[in-house]
Parts: C-alpha cells; structure tokens; sequence
C-alpha cells in the first residue's frame, strides 16, 4: 500500500511569492507562481532564511519551452536532440572548446592542421602515434621489434641462428620419429617407446624389472617366494572364525558367536579376578540404588509424571537451556480475581548486564519493552492486519504539511 506525504503549499488562487517563514529543511509548494520554497539554515527550529530550489517560476523545465533572460554556464557536456541547431550570423566554436574554429571547410582544415580528403602521395612518414597501428590496419600493433614479433606469432625463433636453434616452449608435429642414439625413443607411442627402451619381453612375463647387480642396467628377475603358504586366524570362543586357513587368497572373518538367552558378558562372580564368560547374573553385580526421598532430593536422571504436577512453594527456578511447552498459551498473574492492576507490571524478565524486561504497564495500557525492537527479515509491524511499517516500507500513512 502506498504512503501519502503532502508538504506545505499554496493554491493558485493564493498570492506569489515564498511563505513568511518556515521550519528548518521544510518545504513548501507554491502553485500559482510554480515555485519550490527550502527553509535554509536553523535558529531553534525556524529557518533562517527562505529559498527557491525548484519549479518552473525559478528554474529551467525539460518539458517547456521557456527563455533566458541571463547568461548560463555549463560546467559539463549539453547534448542537443533536435535535428538542428542555429547560431547568430560569423559565429564560431574554437578548438579547445570542441569546435574548428572557423564558418567554411578550408578553413577548418587549416586550423586543424588537416590533409584534405582522398589520396595524399606527399605523406612519406607518420610521427607521433600514441596508438601503434593494429594488425588490421598494416601495422604490428607494437612500438618495439620484440613485441612486433610476439604480435605477429614469430616468437623467439626469428632471431635464432640457422645452424642452432632452441625449443623452449610448444610442439613439433610431422617429423619422423627420433632415434634413440638422438635422445629420443624411437617411437610415436608410449607403449613402443618401452618396447624399444626396455630390456626384451620375450620369455619375461609375470618378472619384475629391477636394477642388475652392477648397478649399470635394468633387468628381468624372477618373482621372489614370501616362504608363507597358509595363514590362519584364532580367537576366544565368543567369536566365530570363517574363511581360516587362507592358502593362497581368501579372507578371514569374525563374527560373534551364539549365546544363551539371559546372559552377560562378566567376571568372575567372587574371588580374584578372572577371565570373563557368559553367565547369568547375580546380586552382588546390581549395586545399590538411590531413590527420592518425601523430604527432598535431586533425580539425575530424566523424570516423567504422567499425572497433574501442582508445586506450592513460593518460588520455581528451572535451570535449563531449553523449556518446551505444549501447551498453546501460558497464563501469568492467574489471580482469583484479575483486573488490570493484579496485571500492573506483569511480563517478562531476561537477567543480563541489566535486567531486559516486557511488561504490562497499567498507567499507559500498553506494553513496554526495555529493549530495541528487531525483526527478521520479511517480517513487518501490522495494524489490524494492515502492514504500517517494513525493513523497506512505510505503509497507509499520510503526512500532511497544510498550508501557508
């Protein structure tokens, strides 16, 4: 919904002129000389002076035709739409003003320093480019030979000797294979190359490649034995074992092994200490345990009431992050007889630094929050459904500056 704001004004039927006076930064409208009125300055609210800032009686409109009567300065660029422009009689525009400086086109070559149109033979040399000719022009987009080179895909080759020339960068493509005796492998596959690097296949398989004993070359061996031809796998009586021996591959398992119904995993059940079994229990393994006492105690475990818990004392301290409650409404200064004043000062309080408090003030029949006020984001104040008040919005209020 949208706001209205309506600043102070004047009718047309009302006098020109500004308003007599007006609070600091107020505006005012007045319409029959279309003027906008600013309260400049501040002594003690009122403004000390009264200007115009806007309107068609005190400034230039984009969407009339108006004149002006006084000189104007324009401190950036104007931009004219129309199709043309008149100026009075020998008018001209300088150069350092964007213009040629002279009313005919010979004349605005010769104050530019301008060839004439068409083919010009006598320009034997171009001097003083900023801006190297581009690749697409006839040039090299550069001022040095290096980049000329880099420019134009040379690279570093162009400058080497013919007799010895350094790769260092990219690839060569459909040259014939470079032997071995050349620094190369002789082959154009990877697979090829060990072929021809390698020590023969032939008669070598499931061998391991390993280095000869003179430390000079690789060779062929044989597969080492490991000595190991079974391993096996025990384990206490509570586990079962599968898959034991393993001979040549295999795996070995344990799982938990079946046990009577009712029994545990415990010591001895007197005398020293001793390897544990499966058994059933006895007295001595359940310790002691505590109970709440009529007279008061402390439960260090969870409690459940499935009845009506009623407490009586005079104060409840619950000490817990969290409290839920199903219930959908909780009643406070539930009093035999409630009016506003049982209710006087009833609410919330959060102990910190300083106490943060929402309560129920009677004086005021309002709610009073010691604190700021901070919504979520997308969440608004509402009025009888209405929404007044956004993190971005202000909504169905009008403001009404009236009338000078």
């Amino acid at each position: 919904m949208a706001n209205t704001i309506r600043i102070k004004r004047r009718s047309s039927s009302g006098a020109a002129g500004a308003p007599s006076s007006l609070a600091s930064a107020e505006l005012a409208y007045n319409e029959n000389d279309s003027t906008l009125y600013y309260g400049q300055g501040d002594s003690s609210g009122i403004a000390t002076s009264i200007i115009a800032v806007a309107g068609a009686g005190a400034y230039a409109t984009l969407g009339t035709s108006q004149t002006f009567t006084a000189a104007k300065t324009f401190s950036s660029s104007v931009t004219f739409t129309n199709t043309s422009v008149t100026f009075p009689t020998g008018f001209t525009l300088p150069v350092n003003r964007g213009g040629t400086g002279a009313d005919s086109a010979s004349g605005a070559r010769t104050s530019l320093g301008a060839a004439a149109s068409g083919a010009n033979t006598d320009i034997t040399s171009i001097a003083g480019l900023t801006t190297m000719l581009a690749l697409n022009q006839g040039g090299t987009g550069a001022s040095t030979a290096s980049v000329a080179r880099t420019n134009l895909g040379l690279g570093s080759i162009a400058t080497q000797d013919a007799s010895s020339i350094s790769i260092t960068g990219g690839s060569i493509t459909g040259i014939t294979d470079l032997a071995i005796a050349d620094g190369g492998t002789g082959a154009s596959t990877a697979s090829s190359a060990r072929v021809n690097l390698l020590p023969s296949y032939t008669g070598n398989g499931s061998k391991l490649l390993a280095l000869n004993s003179g430390g000079t070359d690789v060779e062929w061996i044989t597969t080492p034995s490991t000595g190991v031809t079974s391993v096996a796998l025990s384990a206490p009586a509570i586990f079962s074992v599968s898959g034991s021996p393993v001979t040549s591959s295999g795996t070995l398992a344990l799982s938990l092994a079946t046990q009577t119904a009712n029994y545990v995993w415990a010591g001895p059940t007197t005398g020293s200490a001793a390897t544990p079994t499966f058994r059933t229990l006895v007295s001595a393994d359940i310790p002691a345990l505590d109970y709440l006492s009529s007279s008061g105690g402390t439960v260090s475990g969870n409690l459940t009431v499935t009845g009506d818990l009623i407490i009586q004392g005079t104060t409840t301290t619950v000490n817990s992050t969290t409290v839920n409650v199903a219930d959908k409404n909780i009643a406070l200064a539930n009093v035999a007889s409630p009016t506003d004043t049982t209710a006087d000062g009833g609410g919330i309080t959060v102990r910190g630094s300083t106490d943060k408090r929402w309560n129920w003030v009677s004086a005021s029949a309002a709610w009073m929050s010691s604190e700021h006020i901070n919504l979520e984001s997308g969440k608004a104040f509402k009025i009888d459904g209405t929404t007044v008040l956004s993190g971005t919005n202000l909504d169905n209020v009008t403001i009404d500056g009236g009338t000078f």
